[in-house]
């Protein structure tokens, strides 16, 4: 089913997925691929995504999770503090957890 120009909804067998990734790849060129899908897992889905530009699919502990990255002109010192929590976060240092909710979201 394809609900929207490039949007493909479906629930094919891990076998064709990979498949379908792989066909993605190669007619990608310069522009973006994100594939989720369904998993027995405690956030029930599991993705993978290719060339990415304005976000960043990153895993903490377990939990997929979006960083948006900031936008290079005028992105500023607070975007750059946010930033540096949010890896912190994701280290696991736990000690600017509050800065980093800031900067990272999930979808």
């Amino acid at each position: 089913m394809e609900p929207e120009t490039g949007v493909f909804l479906g629930n094919p067998s891990a076998r064709v997925r990979d498949e379908l990734w792989k066909l993605a790849l190669a007619k990608a060129g310069q522009g973006s691929v994100v594939q989720v899908w369904s998993h027995p897992c405690p956030q029930g889905y599991r993705f993978r995504a290719h060339n990415t530009s304005s976000r960043e699919f990153v895993d903490c502990e377990g939990l997929a999770l979006v960083r948006v990255r900031a936008k290079q002109a005028g992105a500023g010192a607070k975007s750059e503090a946010n930033e540096a929590a949010a890896e912190a976060a994701l280290e696991g240092d736990g000690q600017n957890d509050a800065a980093a909710k800031g900067s990272l979201t999930t979808e």
